[in-house]
């Protein structure tokens, strides 16, 4: 397993080094930031997916429903039609 003290001696050592040259404080901060753009930017693209999967469910729900409220002979021209295209794509993958 890891030795606690080793891992203390070793976050010395790099303080230790970026104190020497400066850079400790400002880097840290750029990684910091950088950190919390990276999440920030990882939540917001999240959001935009789960809004998009939303408004595709609401979208299939009306549809769904717009197709409920047919007509039995258009249901039967909508059947066909979709079987068509069907065939005609099996058709095309041959």
């Amino acid at each position: 397993m890891n030795n606690p003290t080793k891992e203390v001696k070793t976050n010395l050592r790099r303080r230790r080094i970026m104190k020497k040259n400066n850079q400790g404080g400002k880097d840290l901060i750029k990684i910091i930031k950088g950190d919390i753009e990276i999440k920030e930017r990882m939540i917001f693209e999240e959001l935009k997916l789960k809004s998009l999967h939303f408004k595709e469910k609401v979208i299939l729900r009306h549809t769904w429903n717009g197709k409920c409220v047919y007509l039995k002979s258009k249901k039967v021209k909508l059947a066909a039609l979709e079987f068509t295209n069907y065939a005609l794509f099996w058709w095309g993958q041959m």
